[in-house]
């Protein structure tokens, strides 16, 4: 049970608009902003990883993609508005929907209903 609970709750730091509203602190340079932002990923994918002995290869392969496509809209975003302030790197970043999030999600309550 734990395990679901904590890979949702990864999901849910990862979205978008909550990595943005974690991560953005006025005054930050767009640089540190990409870095902090990777960082957190980075950081609450590794706390996270022993909870894939507890669910399913593919709601695993699902958490992972969910990640990657996190990861790539982020980057993104700062590689197409090499010139934007960070402010408007932050409102860009926290708009996006991530299909894949969303999907692990359902994925996860799934599983778990099954049990």
């Amino acid at each position: 049970l734990q395990a679901y609970e904590r890979l949702v709750l990864f999901l849910e730091r990862m979205t978008p608009n909550n990595l943005v509203l974690r991560c953005y602190q006025a005054g930050m340079t767009t640089q540190l902003l990409k870095d902090v932002m990777i960082q957190n990923i980075r950081d609450e994918f590794e706390h996270n990883l022993a909870q894939r002995l507890y669910v399913s290869e593919k709601t695993w392969q699902i958490i992972v993609l969910a990640k990657e496509e996190v990861l790539q809209n982020v980057n993104a975003v700062f590689n197409d508005n090499p010139e934007a302030d960070v402010a408007m790197i932050a409102q860009k970043i926290a708009s996006f929907e991530n299909p894949m999030v969303e999907k692990a999600v359902v994925n996860i309550k799934n599983e778990f209903n099954s049990l």
